[in-house]
């Protein structure tokens, strides 16, 4: 027989199934009760203002606490339920605040990114804390240096594996690089103020522009064997035969078919290279690579904006910066309008 005598205890947002058992399935916070809650939180950010300010303060404040909502019932539904939360009511409250105090559409989009980002962590991990700390640094910089922050992320710390050959490098400097170029600031005064906020370092060994191209996509800059070279390799006429292709700099030579050393030593593993042959392989393609100067004029002639980006790394402390976790986050959060393919922040931090 079934028990006529079922009871249920029902929480706020909750839904309640009947069953032989009484069964609870939270259904989370609504749309509407997440937007409440955001606007309470805010109502703080224009307490004691008067006049004009506070309707305009109470303007932008509801802008923006209705972009990051609806952001996350659009891509993190669970986020919504964080607004219950105090780490993200204070992380909430700063982008009202600041996104309030200035109006600026660029760093309002760029606080939304960030904050939706830091919903996703229920924890209270590295990626969160870098993430809230980013919240707070963002509104300290100029939109200039932001971009100097995604432009330097972009060459010190990320490596696009569609370049195999001149013209995949091209399309990749039109889409990712030469954007920034012309905003690209060259006062050491701008250099400074990133370290200062904690965004990067500066440090005493720098990598030039075209040392770093030149490590990251080796494969483009070998100055290739003659005939007379390719007969004094000692390497076994197979692989002579399967690992050459011409010469990406100079056609009449021959070169590595490999963008990058790892293919190399991958294939000679797959087809069981006797290792002295790998070891002379692998010497012949790090010593293949081609002057500085070189590299240089190749991406110059690939596409002549270039002169411009190398004239101002190397007049200007660009060079010398390596990114911290919270500069990166705010390159990443920039960049993810601009790339919608860019991988996940956690590759990274």
């Amino acid at each position: 027989m079934f028990d006529k005598g079922q009871s249920q205890n029902v929480g706020d947002g909750s839904n309640v199934i009947q069953g032989g058992n009484d069964v609870n399935i939270h259904m989370g916070l609504s749309y509407s009760d997440a937007r409440s809650i955001a606007l309470d939180v805010a109502k703080s950010t224009f307490h004691d203002l008067a006049g004009e300010a506070k309707i305009l303060m109470s303007d932008r404040v509801e802008e923006i606490t209705e972009a990051v909502i609806s952001r996350l019932s659009r891509e993190y539904s669970p986020g919504l339920d964080k607004a219950k939360d105090p780490d993200f009511q204070f992380a909430l409250l700063s982008v009202q605040r600041e996104y309030g105090r200035c109006g600026d559409q660029d760093l309002g989009k760029l606080l939304v990114d960030l904050l939706v980002d830091r919903s996703k962590e229920d924890t209270r991990s590295l990626k969160q804390i870098v993430l809230n700390e980013s919240l707070q640094i963002a509104p300290k910089l100029t939109q200039d240096q932001i971009s100097a922050l995604s432009l330097i992320f972009l060459l010190r710390n990320t490596i696009n594996n569609t370049i195999v050959d001149y013209n995949t490098f091209g399309a990749y400097l039109d889409g990712h690089i030469q954007g920034f170029i012309d905003v690209l600031p060259t006062s050491n005064q701008t250099y400074q103020h990133l370290e200062f906020t904690g965004c990067g370092t500066r440090g005493a060994l720098t990598t030039s522009l075209h040392g770093q191209l030149q490590h990251d996509y080796p494969g483009l800059f070998h100055r290739g064997y003659t005939d007379e070279e390719m007969s004094g390799l000692h390497l076994s006429q197979g692989l002579k035969n399967t690992c050459f292709v011409p010469c990406l700099a100079d056609p009449s030579k021959k070169q590595f078919a490999f963008s990058k050393l790892q293919g190399l030593t991958s294939y000679l593993e797959s087809i069981a290279t006797p290792k002295d042959e790998v070891l002379r392989a692998v010497d012949l393609y790090k010593n293949n690579i081609i002057s500085d100067d070189a590299v240089k004029q190749i991406c110059i002639d690939i596409r002549p904006y270039m002169s411009e980006l190398f004239n101002k790394f190397e007049t200007s402390d660009a060079s010398a910066v390596h990114l911290t976790s919270v500069g990166i986050a705010i390159a990443h959060a920039n960049l993810k309008s601009l790339l919608p393919r860019i991988p996940d922040l956690s590759v990274w931090i």
